[in-house]
């Protein structure tokens, strides 16, 4: 697996985990750990910008509040960049990033946290793909037996 692909599936998985656990556990690494603010986190705007499909130009979609953070655990870089502005939680996040990409102490409980992330993935795709099925909509001709 590209490692840039697994930096971004575990973030992904920092995200959907619930935000005061994650703060919680981020707590209980920095008393375990040395970490040290690598950057200043940040809350601010970013402007989301797609390609049309089509003809491929570029538009604004509009602004999206985020927060970022890098830190240092015990000398292994850690980030996070959350939709939403809320640095405490960016910051806990990057703690849990760095523990994981350093195989650290307390990488077992990280681990555990991103298994809850991945698990409300789960739910809330499923429940996304009931909701799509229930608004199917099949065509049949006139006389015709709809394909159950």
């Amino acid at each position: 697996m590209n490692p840039d692909s697994a930096i971004a599936l575990r973030h992904r998985a920092l995200v959907a985990a619930p935000r005061a656990e994650v703060v919680a556990l981020a707590a209980r690494l920095a008393g375990r750990h040395e970490v040290r603010p690598h950057a200043l986190p940040q809350e601010g705007l970013v402007l989301l910008t797609l390609e049309d499909g089509v003809f491929r130009d570029h538009f604004h979609l509009g602004e999206l509040a985020v927060a970022t953070a890098e830190v240092e655990v015990a000398g292994v870089r850690g980030g996070a960049c959350l939709v939403g502005g809320d640095r405490e939680w960016a910051e806990a996040a990057a703690v849990c990033d760095a523990v994981v990409a350093g195989r650290l102490a307390g990488v077992d409980e990280v681990e555990q946290l991103l298994a809850t992330g991945w698990d409300k993935i789960g739910q809330t795709a499923s429940e996304r793909a009931a909701m799509r099925a229930a608004t199917r909509v099949r065509f049949a001709e006139l006389g015709e037996e709809p394909p159950c």
